[in-house]
């Protein structure tokens, strides 16, 4: 297995003339989704993995939708990579010249506006779990973001208790959408 050797960027050599940490509030994680269904299965069961599965596919109105950050990388595959590898992005910090980052789920926006209830929070605190284990080695570099489901203050209160109680995580993401029908409309 080789090593990543760390580069010298633009960015880090003004970073080094700086007198002052330089935060990015507004890092994001490309989870690997093969590792989720262990985390699933803790929170609610092999039962719920199947309805999980069945639900990701309709969560958004439309279906998903194709963002340029989460698309194949080409011949850039260290980058896409590193959004993936804890430890090889906190590496990878210096040549951004980043002292400390926030990250934010990409999947976890899908998680957030599933309409059933047990299966929106049930991946929410998976990822959440996933997320706390994954940057636990990194924690001096980077924080992952919570995902907090919103369709109810009780659920919104109970993961982020949660999320920050039991796992210890420091920041929150949470959902700007609860998609609701609209009796006068349908």
């Amino acid at each position: 297995m080789s090593t990543y050797k760390k580069r010298s960027t633009d960015s880090s050599k003004l970073h080094d003339r700086l007198d002052h940490p330089v935060i990015d509030g507004d890092g994001h994680i490309i989870e690997s989704r093969f590792v989720l269904p262990d985390f699933l299965k803790q929170v609610g069961g092999p039962d719920l993995v199947k309805r999980f599965d069945k639900a990701i596919a309709n969560a958004r109105p439309g279906g998903a939708k194709s963002l340029f950050w989460g698309n194949h990388s080409g011949r850039y595959t260290i980058d896409r990579v590193t959004t993936m590898l804890p430890r090889l992005y906190a590496q990878r910090l210096d040549e951004a010249g980043v002292d400390f980052v926030t990250l934010y789920s990409t999947f976890g926006f899908r998680c957030q506006v599933m309409p059933d209830d047990e299966v929106r929070q049930a991946s929410c605190r998976a990822l959440n779990m996933m997320f706390a284990d994954m940057f636990k080695d990194v924690s001096a570099r980077m924080t992952p973001a919570a995902v907090i489901p919103m369709h109810t203050p009780d659920e919104a209160i109970a993961e982020l208790e949660f999320a920050v109680n039991e796992l210890g995580l420091k920041a929150a993401m949470t959902c700007n959408e609860v998609l609701r029908p609209d009796p006068e409309v349908a």
